[in-house]
């Protein structure tokens, strides 16, 4: 799936996290979440686990145009 790593840097931000807190969060590597930042792309359930863990509808950081 396509996400908009922008987008999700700044709710990370917005929420007091580092990439390493929301992958703890969201019971993902920090590796993992740094490479859908940069990548733009992930599974749909680590879509879902990081939604989770910024508590946000996975659509708001699917990159429009999906």
């Amino acid at each position: 799936m396509k996400v908009n790593g922008t987008k999700l840097e700044l709710l990370t931000a917005q929420r007091g996290m580092t990439f390493l807190g929301l992958a703890k969060k969201a019971s993902l590597s920090r590796q993992t979440t740094s490479e859908t930042t940069m990548r733009g792309t992930c599974k749909p359930e680590t879509l879902v686990k990081l939604a989770d863990a910024l508590d946000i509808d996975p659509a708001e950081i699917i990159e429009k145009g999906e």
